[in-house]
């Protein structure tokens, strides 16, 4: 199969497109997925110039993309949410993601069948981002119906899902950005827009 492969350090001209052997599922509970599409998180980029070396070791070669959407092409004998075929979504749980390649294993359970209202590309571009609003609001922000939340850089990635989060957690949501990104984030309901540029 062919994958964006990383042997140094560096900006994206240091990733090589490369034929490598496909992935095999190992455990009963993994499936191997065709990607159909991945993304790019800031923890992909940062990886990749070396910023976390220091916490994830530099074994190159390196595979790098934690998202991805794609087609179901073999399952382990234990799986019982998917079936070959299936489109599903979700965040690879494996070091580096590996979402940069043809072929993709990782946990059933960190995958979920792609919802028919998104795109794959949506899809693809979800699951880190609102995994990171879901954690940072319900898990250690403890937010609960009638809370007060500030979201600042609410129209960024993590930004605009935390705005859906915190209402759907029954919030009361203020959402920081500039106002030419009002129009989007009126879309998300929140509470108050609040112009950056314009407020102190």
């Amino acid at each position: 199969m062919k994958a964006a492969v990383l042997y140094e350090y560096g900006g994206p001209e240091k990733l090589r497109i490369e034929e490598i052997d496909e992935p095999v599922v190992e455990k009963s509970t993994d499936i191997k997925i065709k990607v159909l599409a991945s993304s790019i998180n800031p923890v992909d980029w940062k990886i990749r110039i070396g910023n976390h070396k220091y916490t994830l070791g530099s074994h190159f070669p390196i595979i790098l993309g934690f998202d991805a959407c794609g087609e179901i092409v073999e399952t382990g004998n234990e799986v019982t949410r998917f079936k070959v075929g299936d489109i599903v979504y979700g965040r690879l749980n494996r070091k580096y993601g590996r979402a940069y390649a043809e072929f993709a294993v990782a946990s059933e359970n960190v995958f979920d069948h792609k919802p028919q209202n998104i795109s794959i590309e949506e899809a693809a571009a979800s699951p880190l981002a609102a995994l990171t609003a879901l954690q940072a609001l319900r898990d250690k922000g403890n937010i609960k119906k009638d809370s007060s939340v500030l979201i600042n850089g609410a129209s960024g990635g993590v930004g605009c899902f935390a705005v859906q989060v915190a209402k759907l957690l029954g919030g009361e949501c203020w959402a920081v950005a500039s106002k030419r990104h009002f129009e989007c984030l009126e879309k998300m309901n929140p509470d108050k827009l609040i112009d950056y540029t314009e407020s102190d």
